[in-house]
Parts: structure tokens; C-alpha cells; sequence
């Protein structure tokens, strides 16, 4: 049942996610076509789910996805390296114009034994590209238009010299970092990364730097509140009002993109490894035709199968399902409700060996594909505990001993019916009451610190007890009691074992009495005296 829930949660997780993000978001299976789109691909292309969803990505928008270069990308440099980051792809699209687009790919392995998915992530870089361009125009840049562009820039702007000294960013720049300009003008740029890395990422903007061919690259920010944000960074030298070379970098946020994309990756992979690891054998099936999807490990050890045996075969023709599946109305029931439960099914192994297992199957959908999920656990041990349990349970009932079980407070959590038949007290009387209810008052209060003490450094105490019954009649009981220690050494109760001596100790008394009189009588026979002739 784990399982079932970590499922959901990811497939839910995993659409809530996708939804969010603000960046265009593809999912394409193997061949390429459209899996699942998210809202802002539909809302920046200015397309439909029903043009988008099951349509080869080159045919989307009239085959305005047809593009030379996003073709190397998925055929050619993907399959090679599973992914790729910031590759930049400019094409004219006739029903948002002219657009510059770096994306982000990657190869996910999905659950259920289905094929790898790419998931590729779109950004629109068209403003940065042409705010870029301004800054690379060394000639023409004065220190008018840099204000200008540092006003009506909507990226974060910082602007740093040849001695990597801050002089000045943007009002963009300052919510990015959450700075203001006078904490760090005149400081080192390193100031801007967090410590273990600012060696490392300086010596990333000089190569940056050297290589005029250089592409943005990824980087981290430490920010004002101690918080990491990742940011492309990109940079070019440009000429101050004195003709001193500075540069100037755009840092565009991106944080919650490679989130996005690596919860995604992460989900899936922690699925994936809940579905190896599980300690209940799990079949994934598809919802429409019966077919097996998956099966995990401890499913084809359980039953002696390969996986390759299971893979492909409708439920009701493996071998040892047949009886569960003498029932396709069961089936057509899980497609109707959604949920079929066995409790107690013997399913025969390769070997021969029968087993119970609690066959669950639960019906869900994953990226709009309705999946059939089969829990399937071995409870041959849980049959055979619950018989030993239910003999127990008799036993306990039915013994001719009171037997009282108590909280580690010594609260009553149950007497069985014995102690009812000696006390006159019925359950509901006693439940969460002391054992002192049962107390006829004559015992000393420094025996019962004793016994406690015994018990609660666990011990057994055996001693007897002078008792009152409800009807305020007197009786005797020897008792054993002990306390009852779990798996990891911890008292968790007390279970007292009684027994009503009244019998035996009247029976004692009587003897002793008996015992003296005729003690006497021979003393008076033989003349001897005696003060006390009548002791009793």
C-alpha cells in the first residue's frame, strides 16, 4: 500500500510541477511525439491541447517545428550524452514572430518498465538577446545609453571592472540578490558567490571572458538572506565614459527551471527505486487491455518467474492467476470502481508451492494513461500468526487463572473473564482503574512500593494478595507479576497471573486450629499445665 500512495503523490507532484513552472515545458515519448505539454507551451505558442498532445514535435504549428538544428538536438546529440542544457535555437514562427530559444533536455527513466521520456524545457530569450546585443556594441555605448538600459532593463544588470570590483547593478539586479547598491559597490564580485565555490566560478568568468565565442553559462548566487538562486551568466567587456574597459554581466534567473527539472528527474527515480525495492511483489498493468507493464523483484522471486514471463501476458493468462482471473468481471469491476480486493488467495509458485498472499489491485492514471497497480503479499506467516494469535486469544479467555493486563502506569487495559466470575467486577468497571480497586486496605502500603519496584526494573514479583470483592466479601490470591518487554527491550505493560487461594488458606487455618487443640489435649492428659487452653 506504500507503494500505491508514493504513485500518486509523484504523478500529482509531477502535474502540479509541470503546470507551475513558467518556462514552456514539452514531454515527448520516444518517437518523439507529444506526451504532455504544459499550460504556459500552450499559452506562449498560442496552440491548443488537441494540435499539441500525440503530434510528432517537427509537425506542431504546421511543421513550424521542422527546425534543422532541434533535429541535431533530439536525434543526434541527445541520444549520445541523455542531456543537454542552454542550446540555443533561433527560427522565425509565423504566429509569434521571430524568436531566440536556449532548451534544456533530458532523458527520464520512467516507472512501470515504459520507455525513457525526454523532457524538454523551452525559454524565450528574444529581449535578453537583444539587451545583450546593445551591451557587445563597444563603439557605440555611452554612458547615456547604459543608464538607459540599466533603467528600462527588466534582467538583472551588474557591471564590474578588471580588478572584479563591483561599480554599479540595476534595480532587477537588487531584487535578484536582495542587495542594495551601497552593500557591495566597491566590493570584490566574489562577494556575489557563496564561499566554498568563489574561487572556482572567478576562474569561470575569466575564461568566460577570454573566449569571445563563450555561450551563458550556469552559475550561483548567494543572496542577502544566505538563500542560493542559479542563474545564467552572461558577460561581455564594454567601455566606461572614460574608455576604461569594465564588463558588464546579465544574470537571468533560472532557479526554479532546474528545480523543476531535476524534482521531476528525482521523482521518478524515487518511484523507480520503491518499485525495485519493495518487499511486496507489484504487477503494473494497462488498464485497457489487462496487459502486464512491470513486474519488480520481489514478485518474480516470490513466485519462482522471470520478468520476460510476465512482460506482455494478460493477467488471467499466467498460470497462476488463473483463478483470479477465472473472473474478468473482476477486471471489468477494477475498470467500473477502481479498487478489487482478495484478502486470503492461494497462488501456486514454478515449484509447486502454494502460498497465501492479499492480492489489492487499484486503478490510476499517469500522465493521462489509466495504469493498473497489483499489490501482492505474501501472508502465509500473517495466516499462521493470526491462528496462533486466535488460540492465544482462547487461551487467555478461558483460563481457569485471573489474568489482568495493565498500562506502564499501571492503569487496567484488560481482565479476562475469570476475574469478572472472582470480583464480581465487570470490565467496563475496572477498565483504566488502578489493581488497588480490587484492594481489601490490609496490606501495607511499603509492600506495594516494594512490588512495584521489582516490576519496573523488570523483574517478576510473586506474592498474595488479601482482596475485597464488590460485594465487600474477603479472599485470598496468589499472583505473579510481570512485566512485558518489546522486540527493542522496552516495558510496555503488566501482566499479572492470579489464583483465589480462599480454599487453600481456609482450609490451612482450620488444620492449624485442629493442630492445637489436639496439642493441648495432650499437654492436659499429661498433666502439664497450660495458660492458654483456649488460644483460638
Amino acid at each position: 500500500m506504500i507503494i500505491k500512495k508514493s504513485a500518486d503523490e509523484v504523478s500529482e507532484f509531477a502535474e502540479n510541477i509541470i503546470n507551475t513552472v513558467r518556462e514552456p515545458l514539452l514531454l515527448l515519448d520516444k518517437k518523439l511525439r507529444v506526451v504532455k505539454a504544459s499550460r504556459s507551451f500552450f499559452d506562449f505558442f498560442k496552440v491548443s491541447s488537441d494540435e499539441t498532445i500525440g503530434t510528432l514535435i517537427y509537425n506542431l504549428g504546421n511543421n513550424q517545428w521542422d527546425i534543422p538544428k532541434l533535429r541535431e538536438l533530439l536525434e543526434t546529440i541527445l541520444p549520445d550524452k541523455t542531456t543537454f542544457d542552454n542550446y540555443e535555437v533561433e527560427h522565425d514562427f509565423s504566429t509569434i514572430g521571430k524568436r531566440i530559444m536556449p532548451s534544456n533536455a533530458r532523458q527520464i527513466e520512467r516507472a512501470f518498465g515504459k520507455e525513457k521520456v525526454i523532457l524538454l524545457a523551452i525559454e524565450d530569450i528574444t529581449g535578453r538577446k537583444r539587451e545583450e546585443k546593445l551591451l557587445r556594441d563597444k563603439n557605440r555605448l555611452t554612458g547615456e545609453y547604459l543608464d538607459i538600459l540599466f533603467d528600462l532593463a527588466r534582467t538583472p544588470i551588474v557591471i564590474w571592472d578588471s580588478s572584479l570590483i563591483i561599480n554599479r547593478f540595476n534595480l532587477e539586479f537588487q531584487i535578484l540578490s536582495g542587495y542594495e547598491s551601497s552593500e557591495v559597490i566597491g566590493k570584490p564580485i566574489k562577494t556575489l558567490f557563496p564561499d566554498d565555490r568563489a574561487d572556482s566560478f572567478i576562474d569561470l568568468l575569466k575564461n568566460h571572458l577570454s573566449d569571445k565565442n563563450s555561450e551563458a553559462f550556469e552559475i550561483d548566487i548567494l543572496t542577502k538572506d544566505k538563500s542560493i538562486k542559479t542563474v545564467l551568466w552572461n558577460s561581455t567587456g564594454i567601455f566606461d565614459n572614460e574608455g576604461k574597459n569594465i564588463v558588464a554581466t546579465m544574470a537571468q534567473d533560472i532557479t526554479d527551471r532546474k528545480q523543476t527539472s531535476e524534482k521531476l528527474a528525482y521523482l521518478e527515480t524515487s518511484y523507480r527505486i520503491l518499485f525495485e525495492s519493495a518487499q511486496d511483489g507489484i504487477l503494473t498493468l494497462n488498464a485497457e487491455t489487462g496487459k502486464i507493464i512491470d513486474a519488480n523483484p520481489f514478485l518474480c522471486e516470490l513466485l519462482d518467474y522471470s520478468k520476460e514471463k510476465f512482460i506482455d501476458k494478460e493477467l488471467w493468462q499466467i498460470g497462476f492467476f488463473k483463478d483470479i482471473a477465472a473472473n474478468k468481471e473482476k477486471f471489468l469491476e477494477l475498470q467500473k470502481n477502481g479498487y478489487v480486493r482478495y484478502e486470503d488467495l492461494p497462488l501456486e509458485t514454478a515449484t509447486g508451492q502454494i502460498i497465501n498472499v492479499e492480492f489489492v489491485s487499484y486503478l490510476y492514471s499517469v500522465n493521462n494513461h489509466k495504469v493498473i497497480q497489483c499489490n501482492i503479499r505474501d501472508n502465509t506467516i500473517g495466516k499462521h500468526n493470526k491462528d496462533m494469535l486466535l488460540k492465544l486469544s482462547r487461551a487467555v479467555e478461558q483460563s481457569p487463572a485471573s489474568i489482568i493486563i495493565t498500562d506502564t502506569e499501571g492503569d487496567i487495559e484488560y481482565i479476562n473473564p475469570k476475574v469478572t466470575e472472582i470480583t464480581g467486577y465487570q470490565f467496563a468497571e475496572v477498565i483504566g482503574k488502578k489493581p488497588r480497586i480490587f484492594s481489601s486496605g490490609e496490606k501495607p502500603k511499603s509492600e506495594y512500593k516494594e512490588l512495584w519496584a521489582t516490576i519496573t526494573s523488570g523483574k517478576e514479583w510473586r506474592g498474595e494478595f488479601h482482596n475485597k470483592k464488590k460485594n465487600g466479601e474477603l479472599y485470598w490470591e496468589s499472583a505473579s507479576i510481570s512485566p512485558i518487554i518489546n522486540e527493542k527491550g522496552i516495558i510496555t505493560n503488566y501482566l499479572a497471573v492470579k489464583e483465589d487461594i480462599t480454599e487453600q488458606k481456609r482450609a490451612a487455618e482450620e488444620l492449624l486450629k485442629a493442630k492445637e487443640k489436639a496439642e493441648e489435649s495432650d499437654k492436659l492428659k499429661n498433666g502439664i499445665p497450660c495458660s492458654n487452653v483456649a488460644r483460638n
